[in-house]
């Protein structure tokens, strides 16, 4: 009696839409392509020019101000600076404090850069149309640009690391920074698109920071006894892993939700 054996399972993607960050990429250009098209629409309908008279527009906006960002990383830095005195090394308790100040740096200097190279005109320059600055006319100023909105980028990189240090929170970082991102828009400094190009860049440049500066793989940050940053196995998972050392992460890095507690 004659058994076949069983066919191989057949992933329904092409191998090469297999990977995370291809993924990511398709899914960026998308949304950037329909932010384009849709660029239209929300100047019309996507409008509020006093937003930022009330406190929850200026809320949304300080979002993208980056000394907010500087306070936040001295919150941490003074958070995880006493795990010393439980034999944590000094560079580990730098480190979240130390990606919360470069993410959103980086993501506003390359906002600038951006702004400079591209040198699309904010809306209103001519109406109903993109327009763009001459190379002639102030070559290094990005005053007047809007390609990609800077207040976006910077907060959705901050967003990004956020979501990396605190995953269970994530949904309130990227509704922070999408919000900032629309209040741009409604008060008609940028176009839909600015802020669309600005989120995909700012999430991209907090995927490169944390890929420089997260713990070396097998490496050991944290004392057997001091408190790990909550689910860090669920940051491990971003990067396509099953568990925290094959995403480049110390041994000991576990999800609270999973360890036993001490008695």
């Amino acid at each position: 009696m004659s058994t076949s054996a069983a066919a191989p399972a057949v992933s329904p993607l092409p191998a090469v839409l297999e990977h995370p960050l291809v993924r990511f990429a398709v899914v960026a250009a998308a949304a950037v392509a329909l932010a384009h098209g849709l660029d239209a629409w929300a100047q019309q309908y996507v409008v509020d020019t006093d937003i930022y008279d009330g406190d929850f527009g200026r809320l949304l906006r300080v979002m993208g101000f980056y000394p907010l960002w500087l306070m936040a990383a001295t919150a941490l830095f003074l958070t995880d600076w006493p795990r010393i005195r439980e034999g944590a090394s000094r560079r580990c308790c730098a480190r979240r404090a130390a990606m919360m100040v470069v993410a959103p740096a980086l993501s506003g200097v390359f906002a600038e850069v951006g702004k400079v190279l591209l040198r699309r005109l904010r809306p209103g320059a001519i109406p109903g149309e993109y327009a763009f600055r001459s190379w002639a006319e102030r070559p290094f100023y990005s005053g007047g640009l809007g390609l990609p909105s800077s207040h976006t980028m910077v907060a959705f990189a901050a967003a990004a690391m956020l979501a990396r240090l605190f995953p269970r929170a994530a949904p309130v970082w990227y509704l922070l920074a999408a919000g900032c991102g629309l209040s741009r828009v409604a008060a008609g400094a940028h176009y839909l698109s600015d802020v669309t190009v600005a989120a995909v860049l700012g999430w991209a440049t907090a995927w490169l920071v944390w890929r420089w500066m997260r713990p070396a793989s097998g490496g050991r940050d944290l004392s057997p006894g001091s408190q790990l940053p909550p689910s860090m196995d669920s940051v491990a998972a971003a990067f396509g892993s099953t568990d925290a050392q094959s995403a480049g992460l110390p041994k000991d890095s576990i999800s609270l939700s999973t360890a036993t507690p001490r008695r």
